[in-house]
């Protein structure tokens, strides 16, 4: 029987480039045995997990992974975005967002941290967001687009 789970490593074992998955984690230390038990998450490049209800100087080692960046809001007990890199990415990080100035300068309505990365061929920024709950479409896009005319 072929379930969802082969599906998932077969799709990841046959795809060339780069990979990622994105996860709501609501509370990453809640969360953290089902992140590291599962059989699909280890198989990609990058992880981004939002709503991490990590605070700024809180770190949580993920096994064959590196923090590339997180943040969250001081005044708010949920939220946060965070970004891994697999240790044997042949990516480099070429340069951080710094989310403290993003957030803080912008009025952001939510959290967000990224990362530039690059490779022989490719250069690209990887950007991890969380919305509040309660905000509009058009206030969020038009606070993410001040954001990435400022700061890339």
């Amino acid at each position: 029987m072929h379930t969802i789970i082969d599906a998932c490593h077969q799709f990841f074992e046959n795809t060339s480039g780069i990979s990622l998955i994105t996860l709501n984690v609501q509370s990453l230390k809640a969360h953290f045995e089902d992140i590291i038990t599962d059989t699909i998450i280890p198989t990609a490049e990058f992880l981004i997990f939002t709503e991490s209800w990590l605070k700024n100087d809180e770190y949580i080692d993920v096994p064959g992974y590196k923090c590339l960046t997180q943040f969250k809001r001081e005044e708010l007990r949920v939220g946060g975005t965070i970004i891994y890199q697999k240790n044997s990415s042949e990516l480099m990080t070429i340069s951080v967002i710094n989310p403290i100035s993003v957030n803080q300068n912008s009025n952001f309505c939510g959290d967000i941290c990224g990362v530039k990365l690059s490779s022989n061929k490719i250069s690209f920024w990887l950007i991890g967001v969380h919305i509040s709950p309660g905000n509009s479409l058009k206030n969020t896009y038009s606070k993410l687009s001040f954001s990435r005319i400022i700061f890339f």
